[in-house]
């Protein structure tokens, strides 16, 4: 089975970087939640961009998600 590791970026919705190389195993899908421990905010996927150039290049949009999670103890 092949363990590839993808490395994307993420950009809010004014196209800003938020975080740039990091590495995951899956590429998140559309209205997945995501959460970022450094800011300790979730965010919702908006849209995952894919350019294939020589070296595939992901761009993952996001917003933040405002409606409240509760926390699993």
């Amino acid at each position: 089975m092949l363990n590839k590791k993808h490395k994307i970026t993420l950009i809010n919705t004014n196209w800003e970087p938020i975080k740039t190389n990091l590495t995951v195993d899956v590429i998140p899908r559309t209205n997945e939640l995501l959460y970022l421990v450094e800011l300790g905010k979730y965010f919702e996927v908006v849209r995952v961009i894919h350019q294939l150039n020589k070296k595939q290049e992901i761009v993952i949009v996001i917003s933040e998600f405002s409606t409240p999670v509760k926390k699993i103890n």
